[in-house]
Parts: structure tokens; sequence; C-alpha cells
């Protein structure tokens, strides 16, 4: 079973996340950026769902810092936000995110596309 990584401050957000994808994927949440990363080195997940409004860090800075990390640089990484303006999808996956999940969520199946889709990807 593929392992998907939730890194986001908002637990309700999280648990929200963790029941559309529990069914078919092993998710592993975070809500601390530093002890998400520590524990990608030792056991990598096979996709990242990042917030891009942490309370210390961008997410743009942590996509930053596993792109630079041994086996990690492969990851594929989904920009998560509330920034929804019409040119932000295309700002982040020009920064390198594989993907971009707006916020808020409400369609399951639409959310499992993405996913799906994103760990498709070369």
């Amino acid at each position: 079973m593929e392992t998907i990584s939730i890194l986001d401050d908002d637990e309700d957000f999280t648990r929200i996340l963790t029941f559309f994808l529990e069914e078919h994927y092993k998710v592993v949440p975070f809500h601390d950026w530093q002890e998400a990363l520590k524990s990608y080195a030792q056991d990598p997940p096979d996709l990242i769902m990042l917030d891009i409004s942490l309370p210390d860090i961008d997410g743009t800075q942590i996509l930053t810092k596993l792109k630079e990390m041994p086996n990690l640089g492969k990851i594929k990484v989904i920009a998560v936000t509330a920034h929804t303006l019409p040119n932000d999808r295309e700002k982040y996956l020009k920064v390198g995110f594989d993907d971009y999940l707006p916020k808020p969520i409400t369609d399951s199946d639409a959310v499992l596309s993405l996913v799906k889709n994103c760990l498709k990807k070369a």
C-alpha cells in the first residue's frame, strides 16, 4: 500500500484529508515540519501533501529542503493551500510542486483522483 504523508498545522483539515484517503492509502499525518523531515529521512512516503502556510515556515521552503535531501528529491509533493488566486496553481507548479490542491476540500473523489494521478507521474 502506498504511503501518503500530510504535513499541515490544521488538525481538523488533516483529519478530513486522512478520512478521504485512508481507505486507499497508508496515511501518515504531521503537524510539525521538523518532525516530518526527520521521519521522511528514515521512511520516505510515496507522496507528501504539504500545506503552504505553516506557522514558522513557508511550504516552498520545505519543498526546497526535501529536494536537497538524499533519497527524497524524487518524492511527489502536492501543494495544499487556501491561496486560490487565478495564477496560484501555475506559481506552485513552477517552483517544483507536482500538483496543487486548493482549500477547502469537499469532494473526496476529486482528492483521490488528484493523488492517484500524481502518483502515476513518472
